[in-house]
């Protein structure tokens, strides 16, 4: 006997989008608080509902138009409730279309095969129905789950285009038997329709995520090699300020011999201005360190020298005796990133007053607590965590704090940043490790 099957009820794609789209809105960084957000998904339910049972009795000709509003409705809905470019949004509108094709697919096909041909009693079907949605898309939160993405991570037009065009493919090619079982890749046979149907729908979704994966693994590896580029670079300039240093204090001690062969002037008056204005500048070049960690130590000297020549108030109370078990090149990159970032942001203020920087360290109980403060001036605007770059090369904006919170995560610890008003807060908190 060959099963009776049918064309999945409206209602049931309708419900599968929703849910669909409701997996992102709980996994990506919401714009809109609870509120807002239960009521636009309440709308977007009673609208998409509408939208695909009032038109279930449409002509093929009106059918695609259909399901192109209705993957519209779903991108704009997703648009409207979670942050990211609208390319990024696109590319999650794509994924959350195949789940909802597939888990409606799924369901329908199951349904006609036990109650069509198995005639199982209908009381089930809602057991059904609940059963393999809560399944599929239970599933489907999983995968999104482990497949890492970062939040606010953007996606490019050549991702979103060629998601798109996966999403649309698989689409065509499990709904083409409904348009023309006479074509290539169809079927004649209603039973193969609904397998070629599912099986569609899920390899589709399949070479998604494989893409999906392969997107993050890529930009992961991207960001680590430039992390690693930002380290070396660390390393390297912590060795030229070492160097400067040592010039720095080589020529102090010069300078210092010089002052007691002045002393030899006749002109009472003289010498002493002589005297005195070349101490004076002296004091500008005279930098001792001595927090008990000599890379430390080298770190801020160079970055002394820097607020000076910008007339930049830098203040430091570090105990560096504290950070032994933290490895040269990482500290570099810790205090290098933190107090390079503060600089180039105090030197935006006009008024020289409020050019001010004040580092400090503490133990407090097991941690090691790093926080830096800079005052600000303009609006700062944060992105997933990062201050958005003024930069004209924003390709690369947020490294210098995607460095410091890659080298504080291998050492088990956490970054806070915390803009108030015009100060600018940075904390950090490593444990205490022998």
């Amino acid at each position: 006997m060959t099963p009776v099957y049918q064309d999945i009820p409206r209602i049931y794609t309708a419900v599968a989008e929703c849910f669909a789209c409701f997996i992102y809105v709980f996994l990506l960084k919401k714009r809109r608080n609870v509120k807002t957000l239960v009521l636009f998904s309440v709308l977007f339910f009673v609208y998409q509902g509408i939208l695909l049972v009032s038109t279930g009795n449409v002509s093929n000709t009106y059918w695609i138009p259909i399901m192109i509003a209705a993957f519209l409705s779903m991108w704009i809905y997703l648009r409207l409730c979670c942050s990211g470019s609208w390319t990024f949004i696109g590319y999650m509108t794509a994924a959350a279309f195949l789940q909802a094709e597939l888990a409606a697919s799924l369901e329908w096909q199951l349904h006609s095969y036990l109650f069509f041909y198995r005639r199982l009693p209908h009381v089930f079907i809602p057991v059904l129905f609940i059963v393999v949605y809560i399944a599929a898309f239970s599933a489907f939160y999983f995968f999104e789950k482990l497949i890492a993405k970062e939040q606010g991570a953007e996606i490019n037009g050549r991702e979103f285009i060629l998601a798109f065009c996966i999403t649309v493919f698989s689409f065509a090619f499990s709904n083409l038997s409904f348009v023309d079982s006479s074509l290539p890749f169809t079927s004649q046979s209603i039973k193969d329709i609904f397998n070629i149907r599912t099986l569609v729908d899920g390899m589709g979704l399949g070479i998604l995520y494989a893409y999906q994966n392969y997107i993050e693994e890529t930009r992961l590896k991207n960001e680590l090699t430039f992390i690693q580029t930002i380290l070396d670079s660390q390393y390297k300039n912590f060795q030229n300020y070492r160097e400067s240093i040592e010039v720095v204090h080589i020529k102090y001690h010069d300078l210092k011999h010089q002052i007691e062969a002045l002393r030899a002037e006749e002109d009472p008056e003289k010498r002493r201005q002589w005297i005195n204005s070349m101490e004076n500048e002296l004091e500008l070049y005279e930098i001792n360190f001595n927090t008990g960690n000599k890379v430390l130590d080298t770190i801020l000297s160079g970055r002394q020298l820097l607020c000076k020549k910008y007339d930049i108030h830098s203040t430091y109370v570090v105990d560096g005796s504290k950070l032994d078990f933290i490895t040269e090149s990482d500290i570099c990159s810790i205090f290098g990133n933190i107090l390079d970032n503060a600089i180039e942001a105090v030197q935006k203020v006009t008024d020289s007053e409020k050019r001010l920087i004040h580092l400090r360290t503490s133990t407090q109980r097991r941690f090691i607590v790093i926080e830096c403060e800079n005052y600000f001036t303009g609006e700062l605007r944060m992105d997933n965590g990062v201050p958005l770059t003024t930069k004209e090369n924003s390709g690369y904006h947020g490294y210098g704090i995607k460095s410091i919170r890659y080298t504080i995560k291998k050492y088990g610890g956490n970054v806070v940043i915390e803009p108030d008003k015009n100060w600018f807060r940075i904390t950090i908190l490593i444990p205490v490790q022998k």
